[in-house]
């Protein structure tokens, strides 16, 4: 399915467990699908995160993590 190809996993959900759970097992089943799983990022309580008219993060401590998984990833 994913064809060896280098895979950045994502989640995000409006509680403090920020999708974590489906996160864990996409990370871990994915490799079976034929990911390269490169790195994995949760964004906790997005509303709280997420400017809405932009669809950007708000400058906050997550978005450098992010941004290194991101270029992790490449």
């Amino acid at each position: 399915m994913y064809q060896q190809k280098p895979c950045l996993f994502l989640a995000t959900a409006p509680g403090a467990n920020d999708g974590q759970t489906v996160l864990d097992l996409a990370t871990r089943t994915a490799p079976f699908f034929g990911a390269d799983v490169q790195d994995s990022f949760s964004l906790p309580r997005f509303p709280d995160h997420l400017q809405s008219d932009a669809l950007n993060l708000k400058d906050n401590p997550l978005l450098k993590p992010l941004q290194q998984s991101v270029k992790c990833s490449h």
